[in-house]
């Protein structure tokens, strides 16, 4: 029997969980399937790829200008050469925009052997402490597309595990978010080897993204993946797609995806801001990183269509120049 001090405990925590913003936080965090900003706002990305790094390191004019679509993160390309102090700035930067920095390293792109690179720099104590000056707004990539085709189901799991616990050791409290293998498409890899990982977490606090960059696939198998991940209770994003994939072939319904993420609370993050894509310029949103220069499938993601970022995205009331905090 449970006493009455007990279940009054009991329907206080149900309350705030419902009320949302009485929960507070140190980081995100996640509660099954959904993400929740530390004050207990659900979060669903809405948002563009930046490659920041070799553009617009400090981001100052590349996060003023996408903070007009109103989005509300920004996934930033990064490499392990970049300094604490760059990386400090940058993240002040978007933050400053009312935006989610989600920094990830690029050193493993279709390169296994080079994850343990990408958790080495996460966990070195002079970058622990620029993630953990700015825990309240970040979510950390841990590595963009570790791994081709060839990477096992079981490497997948145990080395996320592993790394998982090598950055939680090293004082990284943020939610760590894991790129599928296969160049980031291997959707399967996060289906049936997530719950596994999440359970290594001693934090429980992972977000799982797959990059959508298979041309011509049906919509079911969209629905599918996003269907799977939350049937098995994983936070799950789309953290990359454009209209269409490598060398633009064609297509990519990213349309669907827009739709289907809207109806089920996934977020997303969309390649690329541009300007930069040399195997595929088409994948640019912007010409020149200005707002007024968004065109074709850039402009319809970022402002026109129904469900794109202008009409869909939120932020949460956690940055101090809302007023609302």
């Amino acid at each position: 029997m449970i006493s009455p001090f007990r279940l009054s405990i009991l329907f206080l925590g149900i309350a705030c969980f419902s009320c949302g913003a009485d929960i507070k936080r140190e980081t995100f965090y996640v509660e099954g399937a959904k993400i929740f900003a530390p004050n207990g706002e659900e979060f669903i990305a809405r948002g563009v790829n930046k490659m920041i790094f070799y553009q617009d390191r400090s981001g100052e004019e590349s996060y003023r200008e996408i903070a007009k679509t109103g989005a509300n993160i920004i996934r930033i390309f990064w490499f392990t050469k970049g300094t604490p102090e760059e990386l400090d700035a940058t993240l002040t930067n978007c933050i400053a925009n009312n935006m989610i920095p989600m920094p990830s390293v690029w050193e493993a792109t279709g390169k296994w052997e080079n994850l343990q690179q990408c958790v080495d720099y996460w966990s070195r104590e002079d970058i622990v402490a620029v993630i953990e000056k700015h825990k309240k707004y970040v979510l950390l990539n841990i590595a963009n597309e570790a791994g081709n085709h060839d990477v096992s189901p079981s490497e997948y799991r145990l080395t996320y595990q592993n790394a998982v616990l090598q950055l939680r050791n090293a004082g990284i409290t943020v939610p760590l978010v894991i790129d599928a293998a296969g160049w980031g498409r291997r959707e399967s890899d996060i289906l049936n080897q997530g719950p596994e990982i999440l359970r290594a977490d001693p934090q429980n606090n992972l977000i799982f993204s797959w990059h959508q960059w298979d041309s011509n696939i049906p919509q079911s198998r969209i629905k599918d993946a996003i269907d799977g991940a939350r049937a098995k209770n994983l936070a799950f994003m789309i953290g990359e797609f454009a209209h269409k994939e490598v060398g633009c072939k064609c297509c990519i319904d990213y349309k669907y995806i827009l739709d289907y993420c809207q109806e089920t609370g996934t977020g997303w993050m969309a390649w690329s801001w541009g300007p930069g894509n040399g195997d595929c310029a088409e994948m640019d949103m912007t010409e020149n990183n200005q707002l007024e220069t968004l065109h074709g499938w850039g402009f319809e993601v970022a402002l026109s269509l129904k469900n794109s970022i202008q009409n869909t995205s939120k932020r949460p009331c956690i940055f101090p120049n809302m007023g609302c905090d």
